[in-house]
Formats: C-alpha cells, structure tokens, sequence
C-alpha cells in the first residue's frame, strides 16, 4: 500500500514538471515573438519616419518603392509612390508644386484639374 502511494506521489510530481516545463517553454516562444515584433514595429517606424524627413526636406524618398506611377497632364506631371503604410505624391505642374506624404488611401488632388 505505501509502495502504491509512493509511485502515485512519483506520477504527480513527474506530471507537475512536464506542465511546468511547458509553461517554461510557452513564455520563452510568446518572449521570442514579442521580441521580433517590436523589432519590426520599430524597423517600420524608422522607415516610415525617415521617408517622412526627406519628403519634408523636399528631397526624394527612400524606401518608397511600390506601385510607381506617373501621370502626365498637359500642364506637368504627378507620380506617386506606395511605401509601407504610406504614400508620396510628387506634383510638378505650372499652378501646383509639391511633394505630400500621407497614408496609403491619399489620392491626387490634381486628378480633377485635367
């Protein structure tokens, strides 16, 4: 009889570390993931902050790369750029010159000016 309750204290107490182990390994994995997602957080918002420094220094961007694209009109052109979250507007016509930074849903306010 206290062979048996020996052996059930040894089971419990070995089920109790298996669950500790993995609650170990849970925290490592969730302190792994946290980690690597602050680094692309701040990864981004350097992007993003620097692109935004050039725009506003009036010089060309960076890192933005994506979805290029120029439109004449008969007065100048306009291009526009995609970056991570972001867009870059570039207006070169006679009435209006600038260069505009905002969100990715941003469009050319020019576009009706044709």
């Amino acid at each position: 009889m206290e062979e048996k309750k020996v052996q059930e204290g040894f089971e419990t107490s070995k089920k109790r570390n298996e669950e500790k182990d993995n609650r170990d390994v849970k925290k490592i994995v969730s302190r792994v993931v946290s980690i690597i997602l602050w680094i692309l957080l701040f990864t981004w918002m350097g992007i993003v902050l620097i692109d935004y420094f050039h725009v506003h220094n009036e010089e060309a961007p960076q890192f933005c790369m994506w979805n290029k694209k120029t439109t004449n009109y008969s007065d100048g052109k306009v291009t526009e750029c995609n970056g991570l979250g972001y867009k870059i507007i570039d207006y070169k016509r006679e009435d209006f010159n600038a260069l505009e930074f905002g969100p990715f849903w941003i469009k050319d306010r020019t576009a009706k000016t044709k």
